[in-house]
């Protein structure tokens, strides 16, 4: 899926509170191909941080933003992610147990056929008081 302007805005709007928290963390539910710098570069300016030349990559810009862990899961390895399927509780399945102040589903979801395990994997991915953003279409 394509890390588009929407996502990107939508991260900009919690981004202030993840990062009050200290070494926030990130999980992305499907690996992102980055997109928009237009929208990087606002969400830079707006966290009066100095844009990265070098951001490459999802994991890349987030990092550059002050999160201190990305990881995304998918289907498959591209892109850095790790492979686990959605439609299976994770927790139970895979004993991936690990929880983020960040959760993102940025178009994933629509592709999983266990709507209800989407949406219970990115809870249970999520810190109490942390964030989860689905933008589906």
């Amino acid at each position: 899926m394509g890390f588009s302007n929407l996502i990107t805005k939508a991260v900009g709007s919690v981004a202030t509170d993840c990062l009050a928290r200290g070494a926030p963390t990130v999980c992305d539910l499907g690996n992102q191909t980055l997109k928009n710098s237009k929208a990087r570069a606002e969400i830079y300016q707006q966290l009066n941080i100095e844009p990265k030349t070098a951001v490459a990559s999802t994991k890349d810009w987030y990092l550059s933003l002050g999160f201190s862990r990305y990881l995304a899961i998918d289907v498959n390895t591209e892109r850095d992610a790790v492979a686990m399927d959605l439609n299976v509780d994770l927790s139970k399945h895979y004993g991936f147990t690990e929880q983020f102040d960040l959760v993102t589903n940025n178009g994933t979801g629509e592709h999983v056929f266990n709507q209800y395990m989407v949406f219970r994997n990115a809870h249970n991915l999520c810190r109490t008081g942390g964030f989860m953003i689905h933008v589906l279409p």
